[in-house]
C-alpha cells in the first residue's frame, strides 16, 4: 500500500486513470481536488442513508452536467445492448446485471460527453449504504466497465464491507491503487515563555549590569 505524504497530497491524482479505481485511506476531508482539466462528479456518502443514494446522486449530477437523455428510447437501447452482451459473454448468471448495467450506462455518459478525463469521486465511502457498497464492489471488480475514473475516499481505516471493497480494488487494480493520506503536520508550537523573574532577582541583575 502506497502512502501519500503531505507534500504529495496535491499529486494524489497522478496515477488516476479513466476506467480505473483508486482508494484513498485516512481522508477525512475527502479526496484532494482534481488537477485542472478533469471533469469531476463528487458525491458524499455520509448523508441520510438511502438505498443506492450516492450512486443516484452521481447519476443526477451527470444529468445536470451533460444533459438528460430521452428516457424511453435510450433506456430501451441500453437494455438491448445489455441483453446482447449477456448472451455473447455468458453473463446471464451475474447477479444484479440489468440494474447495474443501467446505472453504469448512465454514469458512463460523463466520460462519453466531455472533452477531457472524467472521474466519479465518492467521499466518505465508509458511510455508504450497503447497496451502494455492493454495487461498487461488483462494478469495480471489472476495471474498465465504468469509463470514468473512480476515486473512493475513506475517512479512516476500512472494516467490514468497506474492507471487502478496498481489497477487491487492490486485487483488480494492484496494490498501488490503495493509498494512505497522512494527516497534515501540526504547526510548530510557539517558543515557551519564561516566567517573570522575582522582583528582588531582577533588581540584582540590573545592578550587576
Amino acid at each position: 500500500m502506497a502512502t501519500a505524504s503531505n507534500g504529495e497530497r496535491a499529486t494524489a491524482w497522478e496515477d488516476v486513470r479513466p476506467g480505473h479505481a483508486r482508494v484513498l485511506l485516512d481522508a477525512p476531508g475527502g479526496a484532494p481536488p482534481a488537477p485542472s482539466g478533469w471533469w469531476v462528479v463528487r458525491v458524499r456518502c455520509d448523508g441520510p442513508p438511502r438505498m443506492l443514494g450516492p450512486v443516484h446522486d452521481a447519476r443526477r449530477q451527470v444529468d445536470r452536467l451533460v444533459g438528460a437523455r430521452t428516457p424511453v428510447v435510450e433506456l430501451a437501447a441500453d437494455r438491448l445492448r445489455s441483453g446482447l452482451r449477456r448472451r455473447l459473454l455468458g453473463e446471464d448468471a451475474v447477479e444484479g446485471w440489468p440494474e447495474d448495467g443501467d446505472l453504469v450506462a448512465e454514469l458512463n455518459r460523463l466520460a462519453d460527453s466531455v472533452d477531457g478525463p472524467a472521474a466519479l469521486v465518492f467521499d466518505a465511502v465508509d458511510a455508504a449504504d450497503a447497496a451502494t457498497l455492493a454495487f461498487l464492489l461488483r462494478v469495480l471488480a471489472r476495471p474498465g466497465w465504468l469509463r470514468p475514473a473512480v476515486v473512493l475516499a475513506v475517512r479512516g481505516q476500512p472494516s467490514g464491507q468497506v474492507r471487502t471493497l478496498v481489497d477487491a480494488v487492490s486485487r483488480a487494480e494492484g496494490e498501488g491503487a490503495v493509498r494512505r493520506l497522512e494527516s497534515p503536520e501540526p504547526p510548530p508550537a510557539p517558543p515557551a515563555e519564561l516566567p517573570p523573574l522575582p522582583f528582588d532577582t531582577a533588581q540584582v541583575l540590573r545592578a550587576a549590569a
